[in-house]
């Protein structure tokens, strides 16, 4: 099964680091606009990375730290816990970009497993010739990928396999959401 990951910032704060650190840091190797978009693409970075400071934001009504959340799209952010948890499982996938989390170390994921999505495997919500939301979507099973990205015209989404949202619930992980409802624009 495939699951479409969501920060869960209703119960738990968000990870966060700066912009102007990450940008000052990637700019002078891929440029400042890969740099914004890197996310989305399958570019690598490991080789010139150094670890940025990583902080939390705390959303409104949350006290609680997660171990693992999502910072802009196509990057989760892995305290200590949830990087010895998820490691073998995520890094055929995307690198593991080494960071600095008050208390502790922590890391930036980077998804390097951009999927295609297919005209027959979407369907959208349209108004007149824009396109409102996804209607239905769905990958071709069966799918040996542990955790990819995709793009449609509405959204740009991390996705990953039962074998994943198992590890997380095994290990006690806290800070995300799963749907198997793909088309699902919240959790």
């Amino acid at each position: 099964m495939i699951y479409k990951i969501f920060e869960d910032s209703q119960n738990y704060q968000s990870f966060t680091l700066d912009v102007e650190d990450y940008l000052d840091l990637l700019d002078p190797h891929i440029g400042e606009q890969v740099a914004m978009q890197l996310g989305t693409l399958d570019v690598p970075v490991a080789d010139f990375w150094k670890p940025l400071d990583v902080t939390y934001f705390q959303n409104e009504g949350t006290v609680a730290l997660p171990d693992i959340g999502m910072w802009r799209p196509g990057f989760l952010i892995l305290n200590q816990k949830a990087e010895e948890a998820l490691h073998d499982l995520l890094s055929p996938f995307g690198e593991f970009l080494p960071c600095n989390l008050p208390g502790g170390r922590c890391c930036l994921y980077h998804c390097l497993n951009s999927k295609p999505i297919e005209v027959d495997q979407i369907s959208y919500r349209m108004h007149g010739e824009t396109h409102v939301e996804v209607e239905s979507l769905t990958f071709p099973e069966p799918l040996k990928d542990h955790i990819f990205k995709a793009r449609n015209e509405v959204s740009f989404d991390l996705f990953c396999s039962d074998e994943v949202v198992s590890r997380i619930d095994g290990a006690g992980l806290r800070g995300l959401l799963f749907s198997s409802e793909l088309s699902r624009l919240r959790p």
